[in-house]
């Protein structure tokens, strides 16, 4: 409820009372959609485009996690997913964690690994978000406004590639990773957030 709140200088009525003038405005929240989920869940393959030269693998030293990691030596695994919405995009924020280990984390580190998050409106052209290599690695799980990337469509794309040159002992290329997920942490490791366009104020209509 609106309503003109009268003043010193108002029109009075026959008792002396300021009048006022009430009004009524309606005003509906923009559309919006969260998707989180981590890769113990089954949930995140449903939105899985393709997986090429990469494997969603649990390790089995260092407490089991589970992660995206590239399969062959030099090459580039590239993971691609898609979220559909049932409305225009007009913001949109995405986190999805890349690791890459560096300098200072257990030997034999990669110095060739690398890392890095793509995000497309239409699955064709691609803008890096995130990225990460040896000597300039560590995590990244920040979010990132991608609401300019993906503006006035109704899709969401992620594309992760990875890159690792050698092998971990007994767990083979771990170096570069997507969606690294701790079996002991209950957090999600993607999260994307969409809303649509924003309503107007709608006066109500005369009675």
């Amino acid at each position: 409820m609106l309503e003109l709140a009268g003043t010193t200088t108002s029109p009075v009525d026959a008792s002396g009372n300021r009048l006022a003038a009430p009004a009524r405005a309606t005003w509906k929240m923009p559309p919006s959609r969260e998707i989180a989920f981590n890769l113990l869940d089954a949930g995140w393959r449903k939105h899985l485009v393709s997986m090429t030269d990469a494997e969603c693998y649990t390790e089995r030293h260092a407490g089991a996690t589970t992660f995206i990691r590239p399969t062959t030596a030099g090459k580039e695994g590239v993971v691609i997913l898609r979220f559909d919405l049932p409305f225009t995009i007009h913001d949109a924020t995405l986190a999805c964690g890349i690791a890459v280990w560096t300098t200072g984390d257990p030997f034999p580190y990669d110095p060739g690994a690398k890392a890095a998050v793509d995000v497309s409106a239409d699955g064709v052209t691609w803008k890096t978000v995130a990225s990460l290599e040896a000597n300039r690695g560590g995590f990244n799980d920040g979010s990132h406004d991608i609401g300019p990337l993906v503006a006035g469509g109704s899709q969401v794309w992620v594309r992760a590639r990875l890159v690792a040159t050698r092998d971990w002992p007994g767990d083979r290329m771990i170096f570069a990773q997507f969606l690294r997920t701790d079996p002991q942490q209950d957090r999600k490791t993607f999260r994307l957030t969409v809303t649509g366009p924003h309503p107007p104020v709608i006066p109500a209509a005369d009675p």
